[in-house]
């Protein structure tokens, strides 16, 4: 920085060179967040091979963010300034009934889940920036040179699931497992809200086989395994994307800042 404050650096005001050293000291960028993470579960036991089970989830933060260039520099005069904040928050609601036996048909076993899901998320932000300040580096938003940029958002949505998996295995080393999810997301269409995907897939553990019938591994072998599998995927929109829509802008007046004195006011007695 010279002696009048502004960034000293090579080059000319044509190509904004910019100085990384005042950069790293005079373009600020700050943001502060407070997260809470919270789980609960309560499960139930029927017998030895059933049991049912209840889940909560919730992921919330605010952050608290601050942006400040400083002037003097080819970036902005004056320098700029911005100020926001945004909160978040993810709830989910699971419940689940579980079936695992071994053994079932002499080696056969096999394990079964039914889920049910709901889970909803909210964000809300306001932000404000000033473009140029009026007096240079008097960071308010009310200094701005020109009328200060303000923005609020939100964003919500929700999305119902009910998905379910299903396992067969013979004797431990021969698998085939099935899924299928369907959700219903608030972010769609009402023709489209409804989708669906599943998946297929078998293992084959070679060396529990060998070892269960009485063979034996040659000793550069310790374990082997086949496995196949096939699955769709399946996903919505961000929230409100479906529909065209006007901006809200307003188109203002430019009237010169004017603060009025009462120089000869007094304390009442």
């Amino acid at each position: 920085m010279n002696a009048v404050g502004d960034m000293a650096w090579y080059g000319t005001s044509e190509n904004k060179t910019m100085n990384p050293y005042w950069l790293e000291k005079y373009r600020l960028n700050n943001d502060i967040r407070d997260r809470f993470i919270m789980n609960g579960n309560i499960k139930y036991k029927f017998n030895d091979w059933l049991d049912a089970e209840a889940r909560f989830g919730r992921d919330q933060y605010t952050t608290n963010y601050e942006n400040k260039t400083y002037g003097g520099s080819p970036l902005i005069t004056g320098g700029s300034y911005g100020v926001g904040k945004n909160t978040f928050f993810e709830n989910n609601f699971t419940v689940a009934l579980n079936a695992r036996k071994d053994n079932l048909i002499g080696k056969w076993g096999g394990s079964a889940s039914v889920f049910g899901q709901i889970m909803k998320t909210r964000s809300t932000g306001i932000d404000a920036s000033t473009g140029e300040l009026q007096v240079p580096n008097l960071f308010y938003i009310n200094n701005s040179k020109s009328f200060p940029t303000i923005e609020q958002s939100l964003l919500q949505k929700q999305i119902n699931s009910l998905y379910a998996t299903a396992e067969i295995n013979y004797d431990n080393y021969l698998f085939f497992n099935v899924t299928g999810r369907n959700d219903w997301s608030s972010a769609l269409g009402l023709d489209n809200r409804s989708f669906f995907y599943p998946s297929v897939s078998g293992s084959w553990v070679i060396s529990d086989m060998i070892n269960k019938t009485g063979g034996s591994l040659p000793s550069w072998l310790s374990f082997a395994k086949l496995r196949g599998s096939y699955a769709e995927v399946g996903n919505d929109l961000p929230s409100f994307q479906l529909y065209n829509v006007y901006n809200i802008e307003k188109i203002q007046m430019v009237i010169p800042p004017l603060v009025w004195g009462i120089p000869n006011i007094a304390l009442a007695s």
